[in-house]
């Protein structure tokens, strides 16, 4: 699946859901298309909800739609979810980490850290990620931001 070479940038937001629903929320892997931008037609294709767990989607990025299939690879409710490909054109790996929160102004928050791991698929690929590093990193920070805000509103309009 390409070179070890990649991006890695995260974000954070805050939500009045519990640690509890927002993992449930986030492990639900349906609900992806809700909050993670160009990805649609998510299916299970494992029975158990766990880690080792086999999932699918699509992912249009750019004008060209890819068939992707995950690995959960950690399913620690309520703390922390992760999951790759398995398959598809270009390494990717997503972690949430769920941590609750006191806030002293306006009660119990958690915090939901979203970290996005996106491998090269190519030599050429490597190159641009590393010459245009100080462009393209401000880009992806954007869109994690984005889809924080997307998961943020999911979780506190169920």
């Amino acid at each position: 699946m390409g070179t070890p070479y990649g991006l890695e940038a995260a974000a954070k937001i805050s939500t009045t859901a519990s640690p509890d629903e927002v993992f449930d929320y986030a492990a639900e892997v349906t609900n992806l298309s809700q909050w993670l931008q160009g990805v649609s037609d998510v299916e299970w294709k494992s029975d158990q909800r766990q880690e080792g767990a086999i999932f699918r989607s699509l992912y249009t990025w750019q004008g060209k739609t890819h068939d992707l299939d995950y690995q959960i690879e950690e399913f620690r409710r309520p703390e922390r979810l992760v999951f790759a490909t398995i398959s598809g054109p270009f390494p990717f790996r997503e972690t949430l980490t769920i941590s609750p929160l006191a806030d002293r102004h306006s009660g119990n928050q958690t915090e939901i850290e979203h970290r996005v791991w996106a491998g090269s698929d190519s030599l050429i690929t490597t190159l641009i990620f590393w010459a245009g590093r100080r462009w393209i990193l401000p880009l992806v920070h954007k869109r994690l931001d984005e889809e924080a805000a997307a998961l943020k509103k999911a979780l506190e309009s169920s």
